[in-house]
């Protein structure tokens, strides 16, 4: 039996997959942000930053507004790393709206 066969049939196996974000897909998400509120830029973080525990994946990106004083102006929000490339600034504002408890 050669000895790499199990290893290409588990390299070959998909199940349950988290994938990881992309550079391009974390510029894109700064550059809507930045577009969505001037003045302010994306504290991104992972799964552990802002209590992993709360997320509702292991590869879940997060991401908090700041301003250019430092002051924090949005609670943590959580994007799916497949949404991250599809995002629009209307998205991201509806977003930020939702998680500081303000309905759009």
């Amino acid at each position: 039996m050669n000895g790499d066969a199990g290893r290409r049939v588990k390299e070959d196996r998909v199940g349950n997959v988290n994938r990881k974000t992309t550079k391009a897909e974390l510029a894109h998400l700064r550059r809507v942000v930045e577009e969505a509120f001037p003045g302010c830029h994306a504290v991104i973080g992972g799964h552990g930053d802002y209590g992993g525990h709360r997320s509702p994946r292991v590869r879940t990106i997060s991401f908090r507004l700041q301003d250019a004083s430092g002051h924090f102006r949005s609670n943590v929000v959580w994007v799916l790393p497949d949404q991250i490339g599809h995002l629009t600034a209307a998205d991201v504002r509806t977003l930020v709206d939702r998680s500081n408890a303000r309905r759009r």
